[in-house]
């Protein structure tokens, strides 16, 4: 979810009275209106939101553009803040699978993939091959999740035994979703080779307990846990390659979708938001001659109220950032390699 989707309805843009601020508006999450603060109640047309001179429509786009301004300020301020002390997790690129090993094999081949179920971070399935004995045909082999996300069938033409025959497929998917804490992704296919002497993929140790699985501090085991499956969890992909670059972002720190906005540092937040959706309307109605003959009556006034409104802002983020719990399952604090928080 976008930081701007997180707190679309953070704050209300006009109460259905502009003169009692006891009256319910548009939706607000935390209670705070644009229309509460003095300087926007100034602005005409509110009051008479059917006036020819003075639309609202217009001034409620203005209005929607100036809180979204403002989340993204607030994000990237509190973004320069926590960066100080911590760095984004390197992103992992690289073939998970080698052409190591001869076996017979029964059955199909399956690489399972289990991500740690971190926020902001992406799985990219680079390119998938398959390595199959005396195979000459087409392939056909699949990508599923668990969960159901996910699920299609993809054709390798012309595999040559013993070769790596491979596309590509550039498909990302998220490390974690709503519908679940830990997404496990799939890549196989059904060809039954029984008893055949087969070049499969095989790489360094690679197997996990499903029911308990173990990531490390960095490298491929600090985003996903990598095991073969043939009716078990076993240490070979069974003929299946796949090339996958796994990455990190942190730019999105301050999004929580269970936000309560009666704690201090929630409601610190939405303060932010709606004092600097403020400043940003009144400064762009300053600067704004088209906009200055219609809506605005005192200008040195709406200005002082801007200067205010900015000075409040910084004030809130002096308070948020000593405050606030930072911690990011895409960050690492500069002490350690890895925080190891996931919420």
């Amino acid at each position: 979810m976008s930081v701007v989707s997180c707190f679309g309805n953070v704050i209300g843009l006009k109460r259905e009275d502009a003169t009692d601020i006891s009256q319910p508006g548009s939706d607000s999450d935390s209670g705070f209106y644009l229309t509460d603060l003095e300087a926007i109640g100034t602005l005409e047309g509110l009051k008479d939101p059917e006036s020819l001179e003075s639309p609202f429509d217009q001034i409620e786009s203005i209005f929607e553009e100036s809180r979204e301004a403002a989340v993204l300020k607030l994000n990237t301020d509190l973004t320069t803040l926590m960066m100080k002390h911590s760095f984004i997790q390197r992103p992992f690129r690289g073939r998970v699978g080698s052409v190591r090993t001869l076996r017979s094999v029964k059955g199909g081949g399956e690489l399972v993939i289990l991500c740690r179920p971190m926020r902001d971070a992406t799985l990219k399935i680079q390119k998938v091959g398959l390595i199959l004995p005396e195979v000459k045909n087409d392939v056909e082999f699949y990508i599923r999740s668990d969960c159901g996300t996910y699920n299609e069938t993809y054709t390798i033409p012309q595999t040559i035994a013993k070769k790596v025959a491979s596309i590509d497929v550039n498909l990302e998917l998220p490390l974690k979703t709503d519908l679940q804490d830990y997404m496990v992704y799939r890549i196989g296919h059904n060809e039954d080779h029984m008893h055949a002497k087969l070049v499969c993929a095989g790489c360094k140790r690679f197997s996990f307990d499903i029911n308990n699985p173990r990531f490390y501090r960095y490298g491929l085991n600090s985003y996903v846990n990598v095991a073969g499956y043939n009716g078990g969890y076993i240490n070979s992909a069974m003929g299946v390659v796949a090339s996958l670059y796994i990455k990190c972002k942190a730019d999105n720190v301050i999004c929580n979708e269970e936000m309560d906005y009666t704690d201090p540092v929630a409601n610190a937040i939405a303060q932010a938001i709606w004092w600097k959706t403020g400043s940003i309307i009144v400064w762009k109605c300053l600067r704004s001659p088209g906009l200055n003959r219609v809506l605005m009556q005192n200008f040195e006034d709406l200005r002082e109220a801007a200067k205010y409104y900015d000075r409040q802002y910084n004030d809130l983020i002096r308070y948020i950032s000593k405050n606030h719990d930072f911690q990011h399952d895409c960050l690492c604090s500069k002490v350690t390699s890895w925080s190891g928080h996931i919420k």
